[in-house]
């Protein structure tokens, strides 16, 4: 058998690659031609609103306030007092005059969702605030006494002598006076006292009796006709001319803490820089001897200073005492 030489082997190969190569050509699919696609292009987004700040010529800041004067003093007070601010601090407020704390706290409360509102409160709706994370306190009121500035005034309870009463918790079935329901110290405070020594002054007096005037109700009490009642620190001595030898017949039964004056509360929608600029501008305004009687129309301040903790120590731990609810003040 003949052998092939390699030479026939090569040429074989080759032609068969050949043959094949050619058969691929002629039955290769359709070869899709390849589309350009553009690049995306980013699209800014819509800018976003800026909040205009509480204070600013846009957005004034609404400051609430219960007159310490008569509500017709104050009104007439307000438009110069707050271009004094104007001046002053460059921050745009609005005044809004109030009857009671518990309005001006609920508008501080409301900071969050409506209007951006300061206030300035007393001692039970700074601590309610505190306790409804409503905001932080900065600055107080102080008026002379007779020791000289304060920050507060205490109450006093008085109850006829003759009685022997020990303390408030003696004061249930028994008559009380007072100058009315709405009086701060005739019967909101001595309220507080009588439920601080588990007495409910809406269940547990025998009676109400209300009065004009401090005199007339302390006279009443010296008489027999009240068994006690509730006076600021210092009536005694005020009226002392008026209640004339009856005040023999008069105790003092309780000697509250102090309550304190107003303080200034903002929200925490209030910007540090707001908050210092306003600080700033009262304690200047209060320094001032021409200008300190405008707001003297509507705080009653003989001055203004820093609020320090510690100086409403004792009121707050009387508050917590009494079992006040304070999360339903303001509402």
């Amino acid at each position: 058998m003949k052998t092939k030489s390699p030479y026939h082997v090569l040429i074989f190969a080759a032609l068969s690659l050949f043959v094949l190569a050619a058969c691929r050509s002629t039955t290769q699919g359709i070869v899709l031609q390849p589309t350009i696609t553009p690049t995306p292009l980013s699209t800014p987004l819509p800018a976003l609103a800026t909040m205009i700040p509480p204070g600013d010529e846009e957005n004034p800041l609404r400051l609430m306030i219960r007159p310490a004067r008569p509500l017709a003093i104050a009104e007439t007070a307000v438009s110069e007092f707050e271009t004094l601010i104007r001046e002053e601090s460059g921050l745009n407020i609005d005044v809004i005059l109030v009857e009671r704390y518990a309005d001006a706290l609920a508008a501080l409360c409301d900071s969050t969702f409506g209007p951006v509102s300061a206030a300035w409160l007393d001692g039970v709706a700074v601590v309610a605030a505190e306790a409804q994370a409503c905001g932080s306190p900065t600055l107080q009121v102080q008026r002379e006494g007779r020791e000289g500035l304060a920050g507060g005034l205490a109450g006093l309870i008085v109850s006829n002598s003759e009685l022997g009463l020990g303390s408030p918790a003696a004061l249930g079935d028994r008559t009380f006076c007072r100058l009315g329901f709405d009086d701060f110290y005739s019967w909101f405070v001595p309220s507080l006292v009588m439920q601080a020594n588990d007495v409910n002054p809406l269940r547990d007096l025998e009676s109400v009796i209300d009065f004009d005037d401090i005199p007339s109700m302390l006279t009443a009490v010296a008489d027999g006709e009240c068994a006690a009642a509730g006076i600021p620190d210092g009536a005694l001595d005020e009226f002392d001319r008026e209640i004339g030898d009856a005040r023999e017949n008069i105790a003092v039964l309780e000697t509250t803490v102090e309550f304190p004056y107003d303080i200034l509360v903002y929200p925490l929608e209030v910007p540090l820089g707001t908050r210092i600029a306003l600080d700033d501008a009262f304690i200047a305004i209060a320094n001032d001897a021409e200008r300190a009687d405008v707001l003297a129309d509507i705080l009653a301040q003989d001055d203004i200073v820093r609020f320090d903790e510690e100086n409403i120590s004792d009121f707050r731990a009387f508050i917590d005492s009494t079992d006040l609810d304070l999360s339903q003040l303001g509402e």
